[in-house]
């Protein structure tokens, strides 16, 4: 699942009037289906299945993918053949190479992670604009019992 998180172009005042707040805002999300492990997504890296969310969501929005100055995504099993899945899945999706793009591998909390890292940025006013989201296959990693 991935979304976009924006801040508001409204201010939050604190109680302190000196202070203001940049307040994230989820905009919209999308997400591949569900399949079973070794069957419909068996030739997809998690990459791959990045790319196509990603892709999917900046065609559904109609943003502009200039103004993503950021980008993480959360995977719980590591694919050794990529070093960093949320900018490589962001590449290959056709998306500006100048977006910084992070992988956060924390187990199951990882996109979560993801979200807080992106939300956190926004609130301090770092970032305008963000996409965070997960992305894992179970159809390529060795199972071991």
């Amino acid at each position: 699942m991935f979304k976009i998180c924006i801040r508001n172009r409204d201010t939050i005042v604190s109680t302190d009037i000196n202070q203001k707040k940049h307040c994230p805002v989820l905009v919209d999300g999308v997400r591949t289906p569900f399949r079973r492990s070794h069957q419909a997504f068996v030739d997809l890296s998690a990459c791959d299945l990045g790319r196509h969310a990603l892709r999917g969501l900046i065609d559904k929005t109609g943003v502009d993918p200039g103004q993503i100055q950021h980008v993480a995504m959360g995977t719980v099993i590591h694919d050794p053949r990529t070093s960093n899945v949320a900018r490589e899945s962001w590449l290959s999706a056709g998306l500006p190479v100048h977006t910084p793009a992070n992988t956060v591998t924390l187990a199951c909390i990882s996109s979560n992670v993801a979200a807080m890292q992106l939300a956190d940025m926004i609130r301090l006013g770092r970032l305008d604009a963000a996409i965070f989201g997960g992305t894992d296959t179970c159809s390529d990693p060795p199972i071991r019992v």
